[in-house]
C-alpha cells in the first residue's frame, strides 16, 4: 500500500480557484480503481493551504493516477496557480 500526503500551497488570491478544482480531481479520483483514500484537507490558519491524503493499492495504481487525463488535466490548468505541490510519502510505523 501507498501512503502519500500532497501539500498544495495557492499563490496569493488563488485560494476559491484551486479548492474548487481540488474538489472536481476528489470526485473524479473517486471513480478511480484501487484508490482506497483520497481526501482532501484544509489547513486550520492558513486558507491558501491544501493537503490530500492519498492511499493507493500500489505505486502501479498511483502512477496510473498521474498519468490519468484528470489529473494530467488539473496540473495544466493550475500550474500558475500553484506555488507549491510537495508530495510526501509516508510509512506507517505501527
Amino acid at each position: 500500500m501507498i501512503n502519500l500526503t500532497a501539500t498544495i500551497q495557492a499563490k496569493t488570491g488563488e485560494a476559491k480557484v484551486i479548492k474548487s478544482a481540488l474538489l472536481d480531481l476528489v470526485k473524479l479520483t473517486h471513480q478511480e480503481e484501487d484508490v482506497i483514500q483520497y481526501q482532501l484537507f484544509i489547513d486550520g490558519e492558513d486558507d491558501h493551504c491544501f493537503y490530500m491524503i492519498e492511499k493507493w493499492e500500489s505505486k502501479e495504481t498511483l502512477e496510473k493516477h498521474f498519468a490519468s487525463e484528470h489529473f494530467q488535466s488539473f496540473q495544466r490548468k493550475n500550474e500558475q496557480r500553484i506555488a507549491l505541490l510537495k508530495p510526501t510519502f509516508m510509512e506507517p510505523i505501527v
